[in-house]
C-alpha cells in the first residue's frame, strides 16, 4: 500500500491550532490511507528515533473510510520529534514510510508574571498599594524568551477574571504590559494574580501577584469649634 500520511488531531495540537506545537505528550495523530488498498485488520504502525511509538489496527469502517487515529506512547523529553506511519497489508506487505510529521513537544510553563499597581492608579501616598481607583491599571512583567506572539495573559481577582489581553509582539519585546482591571467591587483587600499561558497552551501559576487595598469611602467631614483660649469675650 502507499505511504499514509498524518497529521496532528486538532484535540492534540494545544495552543495555537496548525502551529505542530503541542503540550501533550501522548497526542493523537490522524493517519489517511487509500482505501482500496487496505482492509479490516490491516496495521498501522507510528515511529518516531527509530521506535515504533503507536499502532492500530484497523476496523472494517476505518478501512473503508480511508482514515484512523493513532494515539501514540509518551514523545519523552521536551523538544522537537519526527514522526512516520506505515501500513501493512494482510499479505505482509508493508508501505514505504510516510514524509515525517516534525511536532515540537513543550510541557514547560512559563513563569508567573511580576505585578505592580500602576503610579497614577495608586492615588493618595505612593507605593502604598492603597487607591480610590477601583479599575487600577496593573503592570506586568514576564520573560519574553518563554512566550511568543499570541499568548494570553490574565488576571484573576476573588476567583474571577477581572482582565486580560493577547500579547502583541510590541508586549513581548517590551517584557511587560499594562491592564486595566473590571471593577473590583467593595472596598477592601484584593489579592490581584496573572497566568500567562505560551504558544503551546502551558498556563504559568498565579504567583504571589500584587495585594491592593481599595478604599473609596472619604472620612466623615470633621467638626470645628474654636479654641476656648481663642474664644475672648463671652464664652
Amino acid at each position: 500500500p502507499s505511504a499514509p500520511p498524518l497529521a496532528l488531531t486538532s484535540a492534540s495540537d494545544s495552543g495555537l491550532k496548525g502551529d505542530g506545537l503541542t503540550k501533550i505528550d501522548t497526542p493523537s495523530l490522524r493517519v489517511s490511507f487509500v482505501a482500496s488498498q487496505v482492509s479490516a485488520g490491516n496495521v498501522i504502525s507510528v515511529s518516531s528515533g527509530g521506535q515504533v511509538i503507536g499502532t492500530k489496527s484497523l476496523s472494517a469502517p476505518e478501512a473503508n473510510a480511508g482514515v484512523a487515529q493513532v494515539t501514540v506512547s509518551s514523545l519523552g523529553a521536551d523538544g522537537m520529534k519526527s514522526l512516520t506511519a506505515s501500513i501493512a497489508d494482510r499479505a505482509g506487505n508493508i508501505s514505504a514510510a510516510s514524509t515525517a510529521l516534525q511536532i515540537s513537544l513543550d510541557r514547560t510553563p512559563p513563569n508567573a508574571p511580576l505585578l505592580n499597581l500602576v503610579a497614577s492608579s495608586d492615588t493618595g501616598i505612593s507605593d502604598d498599594n492603597i487607591t480610590s481607583d477601583a479599575t487600577p491599571q496593573i503592570v506586568a512583567v514576564f520573560n519574553s524568551a518563554q512566550i511568543s506572539t499570541g499568548s494570553v495573559l490574565s488576571l484573576q481577582s476573588a476567583g474571577g477574571e477581572v482582565a486580560s489581553v493577547t500579547l502583541s509582539s510590541t508586549d513581548i519585546a517590551a517584557g511587560k504590559v499594562t491592564l486595566t482591571t473590571s471593577d473590583l467591587g467593595l472596598d477592601g483587600t484584593k489579592a490581584i494574580t496573572a497566568r500567562l499561558s505560551d504558544a503551546a497552551g502551558n498556563l504559568s501559576s498565579g504567583g504571589s501577584g500584587v495585594t491592593v487595598q481599595l478604599d473609596r469611602t472619604a472620612p466623615t467631614a470633621p467638626v470645628l469649634t474654636l479654641n476656648t483660649v481663642s474664644d475672648s469675650g463671652v464664652k
